[in-house]
């Protein structure tokens, strides 16, 4: 569910503020199943989570700057549905081999997306981008394979032909 608005001020762009629900379930593996995996559609560019046993509230902002440059700011805040569940791989595995692990937290973390689509020529595009998740309170127990924060920086190159 979510709600967007073309901004009419100095700053500009579209804004969008969401809210995406994945039920989940007491039983490893009952609660909603995404089927078909759009990570990157719905949840960040890091692909950290699957669409199972998750709340995502996320704010998203795109400006087109000139017809060759705009640029996307889209901030996550990630959060178990339901506490006796963990989170799940983007490919539907239970992170860290869940269910033995029982969550201390609710508090997965928060993740912000950072891309600048620069139209080079007429048929090529460069893009950049940096992502960075912090890490909640949910990676603060023992037993979980990593508990830091996350980051990578990309470029892609497109030539259209």
């Amino acid at each position: 569910m979510g709600v967007g608005k073309d901004v009419q001020h100095d700053i500009g762009g579209t804004i969008w503020f969401i809210h995406d629900w994945a039920s989940g379930d007491s039983t490893t593996g009952n609660g909603f199943h995404h089927n078909l995996p759009l990570g990157h559609k719905y949840m960040g560019f890091m692909d950290l989570f699957a669409r199972s046993n998750l709340h995502d509230f996320n704010i998203r902002w795109t400006r087109q700057f000139t017809d060759q440059c705009s640029l996307l700011v889209w901030y996550h805040y990630f959060a178990l549905a339901d506490p006796k569940d963990g989170p799940y791989n983007v490919n539907m595995t239970p992170f860290a081999g869940h269910p033995t692990i029982t969550p201390n937290s609710r508090d997965l973390g928060h993740e912000i997306d950072l891309m600048a689509t620069i139209k080079l020529r007429e048929y090529s595009t460069l893009v950049l981008g940096y992502s960075h998740f912090f890490s909640g309170k949910y990676y603060q127990q023992p037993g979980l394979p990593y508990q830091g924060d996350a980051s990578f920086f990309y470029t892609q190159l497109t030539i259209d032909f």
